[in-house]
């Protein structure tokens, strides 16, 4: 007898990654003169550590139907 778990997987979303998509996202609001470039670097690290402190709750509304970048 088996059972079937209906439980949907949850995205797992590499540090490595996440900096990444930071960086990208960063990288805009600097070449739009919202961020400073000499406060790039700065920002990257504090919005890392904003949506790695809330990454279960982000993963938790992330329903596959958009891109993370979204979040």
């Amino acid at each position: 007898m088996s059972s079937v778990s209906n439980q949907s997987e949850k995205v797992v979303v590499p540090a490595e990654q996440l900096m990444e998509i930071v960086k990208k996202v960063v990288s805009r609001y600097v070449a739009k003169g919202s961020i400073p470039r000499r406060e790039a670097s700065d920002a990257e690290m504090s919005v890392f550590e904003k949506f790695w402190n809330n990454r279960e709750k982000i993963l938790n509304a992330f329903q596959g139907k958009s891109q993370l970048t979204t979040y």
